[in-house]
């Protein structure tokens, strides 16, 4: 079956560029390829693209597809693997958007394969994108076979121009990712942040996974299980004027520490892109943003619920404050549309 897959993609060299995208999984795939490729297409440096799964599998209506360039991502599956050897001739870009290379073993661990693949794609690709320089630093540490510069592809968002409201929500929303290791930080950080929304009247709005029964410390809570990356930026929308948190681990041993280290300003890009101020650790991807708003970083938990205290008790002066610091254009920048033109040399 993997034969006949593989026999409906046709390398056509030559105008018009058409990109294959090689999913790493759809979640990923939908932050990492597609909105680039939605911005190459509008603007016209590709003709058309195709995304398919790990098993090679349109992520859509299946059809023949002719094409000119392989873009891929991360750990790529067996069937992807295979695929790029085959066409190991054609031009290949390959995107790495976290350290996979040697993430903490409580994070998940990397087998040797991934490692192997990771450095054939590398070897195979024309260029390779990451989000941030940090991670590209730390992956030329890993990778013998990463010599080269990294093309610095930022995480973006749909527009660039959605406005802090001038009239706040009464809600904190807090995205989960990493809670067990700030909690050994912060160790009663989530009591402290009950408190604190309790005591303003404050919803808070907890989306993906938590720890069962956190929701029970809330007087206003809502649980959000999960939502696709387009629902979830759609929903962050709906909730426009509302604050929000993003802690990071920003004390764990440096072997550590490092692939935190390297993560993305992409909760910077996903607040601030819709109408949400952000309050975030003084963690290495977010104070090193071109987004950050310095008097909205935290040094601790407990920094973050005093900053969240002073958002809530001042709110239209720290939205006049967020509001003038993009004003140098930072968030403009990283609409999809602009940060697609990092990517045109690659195809034309």
């Amino acid at each position: 079956m993997l034969f006949f897959k593989s026999k409906i993609f046709h390398h056509r060299p030559g105008a018009p560029p058409k990109v294959l995208a090689l999913y790493s999984d759809p979640s990923i795939g939908d932050i990492r390829l597609r909105p680039y490729l939605d911005a190459l297409q509008a603007r016209g440096i590709i003709a058309d693209y195709v995304a398919v799964d790990r098993n090679m599998n349109p992520m859509g209506p299946p059809r023949s597809f002719d094409f000119t360039h392989i873009w891929c991502q991360r750990n790529v599956s067996t069937a992807q693997f295979r695929f790029l050897n085959r066409h190991a001739s054609n031009p290949i870009v390959y995107d790495l958007d976290d350290l996979l290379s040697s993430p903490p073993r409580y994070v998940m661990k990397t087998r040797q394969r991934t490692l192997t693949r990771m450095t054939r794609c590398i070897e195979l690709a024309k260029a390779v994108t990451t989000p941030s320089e940090e991670l590209a630093r730390s992956l030329r540490q890993d990778i013998a076979a990463f010599s080269g510069d990294a093309l610095i592809l930022k995480n973006g968002c749909a527009d660039g121009e959605f406005a802090i409201p001038s009239r706040p929500k009464q809600q904190i929303i807090w995205t989960s990712g990493y809670i067990p290791l700030f909690s050994r930080e912060s160790p009663y950080f989530v009591e402290n942040l009950a408190a604190l929304a309790n005591k303003m009247d404050h919803e808070v709005i907890l989306i993906g996974t938590f720890e069962q029964g956190i929701d029970a410390l809330f007087d206003k809570v809502r649980l959000v299980p999960h939502l696709d990356f387009r629902s979830y930026r759609e929903f962050l929308r709906f909730h426009a004027g509302a604050l929000a948190i993003a802690p990071l681990p920003t004390t764990l041993p440096p072997d550590q520490q490092r692939y935190f280290d390297a993560k993305s300003d992409i909760k910077l890009v996903d607040y601030l892109g819709s109408g949400i101020i952000p309050i975030y650790s003084s963690a290495v991807p977010f104070v090193n943003s071109d987004l950050a708003v310095p008097t909205l970083a935290a040094a601790s938990g407990d920094d973050i619920i005093a900053i969240l205290r002073h958002c809530i008790d001042n709110y239209a002066s720290v939205a006049d404050d967020v509001r003038a610091h993009l004003r140098n254009g930072a968030l403009r920048a990283r609409s999809y549309w602009e940060l697609s033109k990092t990517l045109d040399h690659l195809f034309l």
